[in-house]
């Protein structure tokens, strides 16, 4: 049995039991998967890039940090059927005379963490390509987190601190996650009546899988294919399959992390904090 050795950021208490249940369906097909968990990406993509991993389970940010740090050579992997096509929204107050890009200029913007990708890069990448330049042309709020029990670029709590700063009229504007704002108005975290949608980004990939390009690829192909194929076959995989909110795996769509990647180089993402410290590694 062949053995792949595979990173994962411990974003919750259940991640090893998901990894634990779909890695039993990589025996099926002669494949031993070997987890190496990390706390944060900053320490996984560093292993990835010195070759001690040979496949990683990235969000958004992480999988851009990889194509940054080794000049875009990873090998591509499937991603989950709920990761294409998803979107940030621009929320304003119900009312509000804020009906256009354009009335945002001069106007204060609520974001999520400095590396959200749904509530940050990718809204603030946005609104450059239409014509507004970050902190010159409006005013950034960032409702930042303690990194130190959050994972990096998924910040729910600041997404959901700025949406509550919107309704508060402390923000004019508030960007979030397309989805975790349906999830707040089903809870009752916020309510509909007291906000409105002004626009939303144009749609992007979520999470993927990368292989690492020194890795046997034609064992990273039979990781590939195996991936497509699963099934919830027992208990164990289903339940894993449910934990990890996938119902099918699917060939990536690599140009919906291009808005990612471009908005992290505009705002200097990987130049910044931990991300510093990261070397390049462009001969992989």
């Amino acid at each position: 049995m062949d053995k792949i050795r595979l990173g994962a950021v411990i974003s919750s208490p259940v991640i090893p039991e998901i990894w634990w249940g779909l890695s039993q369906h990589y025996k099926e097909y002669g494949i031993m998967i070997e987890m190496v968990y990390h706390d944060s990406y900053i320490p996984q993509i560093q292993k990835f890039l010195k070759n001690e991993i040979d496949i990683t389970w990235n969000g958004p940010l992480g999988f851009n940090a990889i194509r940054y740090f080794c000049n875009d050579m990873q090998l591509n992997g499937p991603m989950r059927n709920t990761d294409f096509d998803v979107s940030s929204v621009f929320l304003v107050r119900s009312g509000s005379d804020i009906t256009t890009i354009s009335d945002l200029r001069g106007k204060i913007v609520g974001t999520g963490s400095f590396d959200s990708v749904e509530s940050r890069i990718v809204p603030l990448y946005f609104l450059y390509k239409n014509g507004l330049k970050h902190e010159v042309d409006f005013k950034e709020i960032s409702f930042n987190v303690n990194t130190s029990n959050q994972l990096y670029g998924t910040y729910n709590t600041a997404e959901l601190n700025a949406v509550k700063a919107l309704v508060s009229g402390d923000v004019d504007v508030a960007v979030c996650y397309e989805n975790r704002l349906k999830n707040w108005i089903s809870n009752g975290d916020i309510s509909e009546e007291e906000i409105q949608i002004l626009t939303q980004t144009p749609r992007y990939s979520h999470c993927i899988f990368a292989g690492n390009p020194n890795m046997d690829h034609d064992l990273f192909n039979r990781f590939f294919d195996a991936t497509l194929e699963m099934v919830g076959s027992n208990s164990i995989i289903q339940k894993a399959m449910e934990l990890e909110n996938v119902q099918s795996w699917k060939a990536p769509d690599i140009g919906g992390f291009d808005q990612i990647l471009n908005g992290a180089k505009l705002l200097k993402i990987f130049e910044k904090g931990e991300y510093a410290s990261i070397e390049f590694n462009k001969k992989m």
